[in-house]
């Protein structure tokens, strides 16, 4: 930008000004002229944003699942992968113990498949096992609830899921596809009713649904479409133009659940807190 601001001034210094016709001539420094400085700009502007990009793959600046530091290289990435097959997921029948394990429904769809999940925490020189080796199949159509007392791993199972953990060990499936290698994918068919609500104040019930709606990838002309029968499930619609901050705690829960099923998500979350 200064050789920039130099070359254009030294331009006016002799009346004449920079165009087209003299951007690729020399003004008093003969490494530098106009054309030049514009491509390296363009350059910078290029290289910071593949830098910007790479970077929050391998390294999210936010809670996330990080890329491996060669995954720009591998053909899943670009071209994506198939859902994993019934067969391929299935839970190792010959170490469950049927004392844990109940028989498997025929005909129901898995949602969510759990592979010898752990998760361990590590602060300083100590380490905490929040996770320890857990495998369940979810169904589709199906409501499965994990109980358990504080600190027994709940929240942390439902983070994983979502992709705001890494997994220590094991894998999740959503849908069919891996969570570590296609994160992106398997957030899409999942909505998420955090524990605590996430609105705000300033906007109505209708915006809320519809800017969650875009982020998942729905259509501009099915945002209205989609928000209406979110609406109709949950027996909001009389509430749509009112502001978030107007709710009631129960109406707000509704909104919460309601943007976590637009889109036509087809696995849902949602934490619940119990006083204790």
């Amino acid at each position: 930008m200064r050789e920039h601001s130099y070359h254009f001034g030294t331009q006016l210094q002799f009346g004449e000004g920079s165009n087209w016709s003299n951007v690729s001539e020399f003004a008093l420094i003969p490494e530098i002229n106009l054309l030049m400085v514009i491509l390296t700009m363009l350059f910078s502007c290029f290289l910071y944003a593949f830098l910007l990009w790479y970077f929050d793959a391998v390294w999210p600046w936010q809670p996330g699942v990080p890329k491996p530091f060669y995954f720009f290289l591998t053909r899943s990435y670009w071209c994506g992968s198939r859902p994993n097959q019934q067969a391929e997921i299935e839970l190792d029948e010959t170490r469950n113990s049927a004392e844990f394990f109940e028989t498997e429904p025929n005909n129901i769809s898995r949602g969510i498949v759990i592979k010898n999940l752990s998760k361990e925490f590590h602060s300083g020189l100590t380490s905490k096992l929040a996770v320890n080796k857990v495998s369940l199949n979810i169904y589709q159509g199906q409501i499965t609830a994990l109980l358990g007392h504080n600190g027994a791993g709940k929240t942390t199972t439902i983070n994983i899921l979502t992709g705001l953990f890494t997994p220590t060990n094991g894998t999740a499936f959503i849908n069919g596809l891996d969570i570590l290698t296609d994160t992106t994918k398997a957030r899409r068919g999942l909505g998420v009713c955090p524990q605590h609500n996430v609105l705000f104040d300033t906007l109505t019930v209708d915006e809320h649904l519809k800017i969650y709606a875009a982020m998942k990838g729905v259509p501009w002309s099915q945002l209205a479409y989609e928000a209406t029968k979110a609406l109709d499930i949950l027996k909001l619609s009389d509430k749509r133009y009112e502001l978030a901050k107007s709710l009631s705690g129960g109406m707000k829960r509704k909104l919460s659940l309601a943007i976590a099923i637009i889109g036509g998500s087809k696995v849902g979350t949602i934490s619940l807190y119990r006083r204790t």
